[in-house]
């Protein structure tokens, strides 16, 4: 986990930022969570990105950390699936 966390997904204007910068920029700077300060210069840096447009991989015209959050939801889901089969498989009796 720590180092999915770790991994830098994003770069803008020469500052790499990590999965957990932009989780916790999307779950507290964006309120997707809770509203909380956000720690540190890198993540306020990363919130003011919020603006810039691009197109992702998808052909959706979201904003880059959008597109990161987009990305990260996908592997996550991706990584999660096996669990999910497991936790709803049927089990006979």
């Amino acid at each position: 986990m720590d180092r999915f966390l770790t991994f830098p997904l994003l770069v803008l204007m020469e500052q790499a930022y990590t999965v957990k910068n932009i989780v916790r920029v999307t779950a507290n700077g964006l309120g997707g969570v809770h509203f909380d300060k956000l720690k540190g210069e890198t993540e306020t840096r990363l919130l003011e990105h919020m603006g810039t447009v691009v197109f992702d991989a998808f052909h959706a015209d979201l904003s880059e950390v959008t597109s990161a959050t987009r990305q990260i939801a996908r592997a996550t889901s991706v990584a999660c699936r096996p669990l999910a089969e497991m936790a709803t498989a049927r089990t006979e009796l």
